[in-house]
Order: structure tokens, then sequence, then C-alpha cells
């Protein structure tokens, strides 16, 4: 152990316990001390140049490599009685596991994110042909919060006279949400042949989401139409979806409000009723999620009803376009929910 005028052994006593590397420097950068954790780390080599730190201030922190490894270097000046730089104190901790570590998880991290990305391309291309369908014609606009989207819309044919249309909206975002999309498209494929009544299919929908078992915080709404082409007539339920879709011409402008339960994974009343409406040409109906009406400006107000009715009833050209617009002016933020809307226009 060494010492100088300015100190003295018990002065150095606390740093012989710390796990740490510790070296103490006088002001012309001569070693007054080192602790045993230098002298028995075989591993560690002191470093070649010099660390010049008379003047030093503060704390001055860096990272080195040192006989390979990483080490975090903490130097603090110590003063004497007069306020006078005698001496600087440096720690050395090995951090190598840590820097490891993080290479290892940005690694992981880069891996996920390129996974997302092919996911949400994956979740795009499953979304339905824009278009004509015999006698309707399909629009839609689709913005994911994030790179997957817990927003699902579809519009298939049950048979030769019947075309089912639905929009989802899964409880909750990102993977989860998005993994569930996947379930309820590949069932409604299934189930719908099976009934020409959309709280019929529903009933089936939600037996065969239950049997997944899984968390309660795992549901999702739906609002499910079956149009058929002859006899023009629109079906349609509701389990849950709170976005009550429009249906309009160029003379006036209903909703199709219709009430039940969300899909739930546990038993609950399966309360879900049929409605009807004639569809003729020039008839449209807008179908949403929540992620347009409830969306919030910075002063807190929602985007509301109100504004798509208005969109409707003032929109020449593109709707879905020129909500979009507006959505985006009103919100003037980043987007914190999905969001959907299909539009489906009799011809």
């Amino acid at each position: 152990m060494l010492k100088t005028k300015y100190f003295k052994d018990d002065h150095f006593e606390i740093f012989e316990n710390m796990a740490d590397l510790i070296r103490v420097k006088d002001v012309d950068d001569n070693v007054i001390y080192i602790n045993d954790q230098i002298l028995t780390d075989n591993n560690f080599k002191i470093p070649d140049k010099p660390r010049k730190l008379l003047g030093l201030e503060d704390t001055l922190q860096t990272e080195e490599k040192i006989a390979g490894r990483d080490y975090s270097i903490k130097a603090s000046p110590v003063y004497n009685e007069d306020g006078e730089q005698i001496a600087s104190i440096e720690v050395f901790r090995d951090v190598t596991r840590e820097r490891e570590l993080e290479k290892a998880l940005k690694r992981t991290s880069k891996e996920i994110e390129k996974d997302l990305i092919f996911a949400k391309k994956i979740q795009r291309q499953i979304l339905p042909r824009k278009g004509q369908f015999n006698n309707i014609t399909i629009d839609f606009k689709y913005r994911p919060s994030k790179y997957l989207s817990g927003d699902l819309f579809d519009i298939f044919d049950i048979d030769d006279e019947n075309i089912g249309i639905y929009i989802v909206d899964v409880a909750g975002h990102g993977i989860a949400a998005s993994m569930l999309t996947v379930f309820i498209r590949q069932t409604m494929y299934s189930v719908a042949k099976e009934s020409k009544s959309p709280s019929e299919v529903l009933v089936k929908l939600k037996e065969k989401f239950q049997d997944l078992e899984l968390e309660p915080e795992r549901y999702f709404t739906m609002f499910y139409g079956v149009y058929n082409m002859n006899e023009k007539e629109l079906k349609y339920a509701n389990a849950g979806h709170n976005s009550i879709p429009f249906l309009f011409n160029k003379d006036s402008i209903t909703m199709l409000v219709n009430y039940g339960l969300p899909i739930l994974g546990f038993d609950t009343p399966t309360n879900y009723i049929d409605k009807s409406v004639r569809l003729e040409a020039g008839d449209s109906v807008l179908m949403y999620t929540d992620g347009l009406i409830e969306a919030k400006n910075e002063y807190g107000e929602e985007f509301g009803e109100d504004r798509v009715k208005l969109a409707i009833l003032n929109t020449e050209g593109n709707l879905l376009e020129e909500i979009e617009k507006k959505h985006a002016d009103f919100i003037g933020i980043e987007q914190k929910d999905d969001i959907a809307m299909i539009l489906m226009s009799v011809k």
C-alpha cells in the first residue's frame, strides 16, 4: 500500500472490501494506491495511456476496453481542507456482461422488428380486395396504430345469392390481438356457411372462441351482416360493436342500431338478434371501429359520430379519404388506436 503526506493507511481501508477495482492517483498522475481487487485480478491490466485528471471539477465517467473486457470508469477529484485538488480516485467496474446482454437484446429486438414487419405485410395481404362484388362495391381504409392491428374486416361469398360482410375490433393491440384476427377470419369462413342468420353465426363463433380457453381480458366485438343480392336485403347482428354503422344515400342517413354483448371467452347470455333492411341501388353502408370515433384531440375532445355524419352529408368525392383527412387534422397527434373503415355501396 502506497501513501503520501496527504494520506495515511487508514484512509484507504474502506476501498479494500469493495468489489470494484480502485486506483488513486496524485495530481502528477502517479499511482499512490491500488486496492487488492486490482492486484488479484489477473485479467485486469492498467491502461498504458495516462489519464490526466488535474483540474477535474466533477465526476468524469467513461468506458474503455481493457484487456478485451469492457470497463465503466468513474474518476472523481479529491480536495484537501484548503480546497486544493490533491488526488483523483478512479473506480473501474467490469461491465462486460451487461454490454454483451445489451448487444444480445438489440439483436433480438431487430429480429423481432423484422418478424413484425413481415407479419404486418401478411396481415395486409389477407384483407379483402377493393372493387366490385356482384352488385356491390367495396372500399376500405386500414391504419394500424402499431405494426399489427386488432381490427379486421372481410367480405366473402356464402353461396350464389348471399354475401357475408363483417367488421371486428379485438381488445388490445399488437401480436396477441393480431393473432386473434387470424382465428376469427378462419373461423368465420367455416361457421358462416352453416347459417344465413347473422345472430346464429355469432353464437357459433362465440362457442369456437370459448373453446380456446383464453384469459378473460381477451374478447372482441363484431358487426356481421348477410346481404342477399336477389332480395336486396341486408340482415345484421351486433356483438357489442359500439361503432354503429351508417346507412345512407343521397337523400337520407340513418344508423343500423342493434345490440348484443361482446364475444367473450366465458359463458354470457347469447342475446344476439337479427334485424334487416332493404338496400337499393345508391344505398351505402359505412362500418368502422372505435379507433375512428373515440380518437381525441389535444383538448380531450373525441372525433365522434357527428363528424363522421357531417363528412357523409358533405362529401361528393371519395368519402373514406375525406374522413381519414378530417380525422388526421382533428387529432393532430400520434394515432393511439387501430382504425378501420369499410364502405359497402349498392350499384
